[in-house]
């Protein structure tokens, strides 16, 4: 078999296979229940990775042989750009499955690696939020340490008013016993002047 019967025979099988994986996304899908979607779409899958794989040979085989037509070269090209759409029609698809087929659908088409990702993602946002947490707990204490702080100081400030208010007290007692004693003292001092004055007119 020539190379240019060879190059028909792939660009065949690939529009055979482009038609068939359109008709399956854009016709079958829809109307499927979740499980069946799930099994039909691991079928697009693989059809889908096979047309490309057939296009990688194309590209090879064309690169290798000079006379290989501009025409076919185009229609390569063509191909390519078909099997990228299947691609993204497919992932359209799935993103707009809804209810709770969504998740499984979208495991389906992405792999586990893609909700593993979101797994580390989240562990990744619950550390934050622990992070967060614990500065928040630890300002708290410290905010309770300062405000325990200050009670201390408060009550060692009541201590010491209540001791000079006491002392105050002492010592306006003392200045009250002393004041009654100088006034018992002048009046001790009139007596005596009296007493002076009457043994002097004897």
């Amino acid at each position: 078999m020539s190379n240019l019967s060879r190059l028909e025979g792939y660009f065949e099988d690939l529009e055979g296979l482009i038609i068939e994986v359109d008709l399956q996304i854009t016709k079958t899908l829809p109307t499927l229940s979740f499980g069946a979607k799930q099994k039909e779409i691991r079928s697009c899958q693989a059809k889908i990775e096979e047309i490309g794989e057939i296009i990688d040979q194309l590209e090879t085989e064309s690169s290798l042989e000079h006379n290989v037509k501009e025409s076919d070269r185009a229609r390569i090209r063509e191909y390519k750009k078909q099997h990228q759409g299947l691609k993204e029609k497919l992932q359209n698809t799935v993103n707009n499955a809804d209810g709770s087929s969504d998740g499984a659908v979208r495991r389906e088409l992405f792999g586990d690696s893609h909700y593993s990702n979101s797994g580390e993602m989240e562990d990744a946002v619950n550390l934050d939020q622990r992070s967060r947490l614990l500065k928040g707990t630890e300002r708290l204490e410290q905010s309770t340490q300062r405000l325990q702080d200050s009670h201390r100081i408060a009550m060692q400030t009541e201590s010491v008013g209540i001791d000079i208010l006491g002392h105050l007290r002492s010592q306006r007692e003392q200045i009250q016993n002393t004041r009654n004693s100088l006034m018992q003292a002048d009046e001790n001092i009139d007596r005596s002047q009296r007493t002076l004055k009457v043994m002097a007119r004897r």
